[in-house]
């Protein structure tokens, strides 16, 4: 878990890919931001995204730990291009999210629809409940915006087998993530655990709601939810890592995580259901190392007209790569 100490390099790392050229070979940080291209905010013990804005500025989210491996609500900052937190935005730059009964801890943010912002993630209530957490706040002023879900805010829980991102007390994956639909509607994904190896009931769900944060109907029937079955999967504990992204015809694909060796994507029909054009049953995986690598991280990159390709990294105790 990333300290406070290092709350300013997580965040600086993160940024280096947003202030160089893209025909820049060796990435540099911006001097002009922060203190030679580095903010640290000792108040946040980890980010765990960060967006930029179309002032040249960017909005990160993070959260506060108590203890290792205990985390207290997520927060919400908005830098200008200087790397000073804009007074305008929440409390002096900061948007804490708290919800009385909930720890809520944020694992990704997007644009959303009407200058708004959307931040995915998941919640524990007092009772040990955990589920998947949604939030939608004015990009410009940090306000929950009241046309989402409660106030802003759409908890959700959707049985004690799933996990949706980075839970309070439990700083392990999956990381929650997720995409935004130019109709507004979002579609999350979150992960089932299965009982036991091999188990064809370890797989990502995804959910779909609409504008208000309702459950989109045309996705998956009524509940907005599609749970898509991973047989073969040769340990319950792996979780996907990557990106869900939004093909130009509407379909989604989700990263998964078969193994310590295995990549794949999943890619459903706007309605929800397997996309059988793309393998027999809307799965794909390659298995590009031998042997095994231990959990990792990947990224879907989708293009236009052309295949939908795959990257990822994995990493055990003894062998980075």
């Amino acid at each position: 878990m990333p300290t406070a100490a290092t709350a300013g390099l997580t965040l600086a790392t993160l940024l280096a890919c947003t202030v160089v050229s893209a025909t820049t070979t060796a990435p540099v940080l911006n001097p002009q931001f922060g203190t030679n291209g580095v903010v640290s905010n000792p108040a946040v013990n980890a980010f765990t995204d960060v967006i930029s804005m179309p002032d040249g500025g960017v909005v990160a989210t993070g959260s506060r730990w108590t203890s290792v491996n205990k985390a207290t609500n997520s927060v919400i900052i908005r830098y200008d291009r200087t790397g000073t937190e804009l007074p305008g935005f929440g409390s002096h730059g900061t948007v804490t999210l708290a919800r009385s009964g909930y720890t809520i801890v944020l694992d990704h943010l997007e644009h959303g629809p009407r200058g708004t912002l959307v931040a995915f993630g998941g919640y524990t209530s007092s009772s040990g409940i955990t589920g998947l957490a949604l939030v939608r706040i004015n990009a410009t002023t940090g306000q929950l915006d009241p046309t989402f879900a409660t106030g802003g805010i759409l908890l959700r829980s959707l049985g004690s087998a799933v996990r949706c991102g980075t839970r309070s007390g439990a700083y392990e994956p999956p990381r929650m993530d997720g995409a935004v639909l130019p109709d507004g509607r979002i579609v999350s994904t979150c992960w089932k655990m299965a009982s036991g190896k091999s188990d064809p009931s370890h797989g990502p769900v995804l959910i779909m709601v609409d504008f208000h944060g309702q459950p989109a109907a045309s996705f998956g029937g009524s509940t907005g939810v599609v749970f898509i079955g991973l047989p073969g999967v040769t340990d319950s504990h792996f979780a996907p890592s990557g990106q869900t992204a939004i093909a130009a015809d509407g379909k989604v694909v989700v990263g998964v995580y078969l193994d310590g060796a295995t990549f794949g994507a999943v890619r459903v029909l706007p309605n929800g259901r397997r996309d059988t054009s793309f393998s027999s049953d809307g799965i794909a995986s390659r298995r590009p190392i031998a042997g095994w690598a231990g959990k990792g991280t990947a990224t879907v990159l989708l293009q236009s007209g052309g295949p939908c390709r795959r990257c990822g990294g994995s990493v055990d105790r003894a062998r980075p790569s």
